[in-house]
């Protein structure tokens, strides 16, 4: 499965090492901060990136792994924030899920 992680901070960086120890390295990580996306990227082989808009539409499966208050940044975004095939998965633990992310 192609993966894009949207987020390196502490949720992001241990999902992004274990899904790279269990065979599934991400395409991309995205962080705001360039160094903490080249850091994670470094470790699990993927692109880093710090621009949302240089995501390539080449995963499956786009997991936002930010802080609630930041989600308010890419819920302007169509479904499928790479891709208009993928699924969008988000790690918030506060937000609902049933909340659709356009209406944070």
């Amino acid at each position: 499965m192609r993966i894009a992680l949207i987020g390196a901070g502490n949720v992001g960086w241990h999902l992004g090492l274990r899904m790279a120890a269990c065979g599934y390295p991400p395409l991309q990580v995205y962080s705001r901060t360039p160094r903490r996306a080249e850091a994670l990227a470094g470790r699990t082989g993927a692109a880093p990136l710090w621009k949302l808009e240089d995501l390539r539409p080449a995963a499956e499966l786009s997991i936002l792994a930010l802080r609630d208050a930041a989600l308010p940044d890419v819920a302007g975004r169509p479904a499928g924030l790479v891709c208009a095939e993928a699924l969008d998965v988000r790690t918030s633990g506060t937000t609902p899920g049933r909340v659709p992310a356009g209406r944070l």
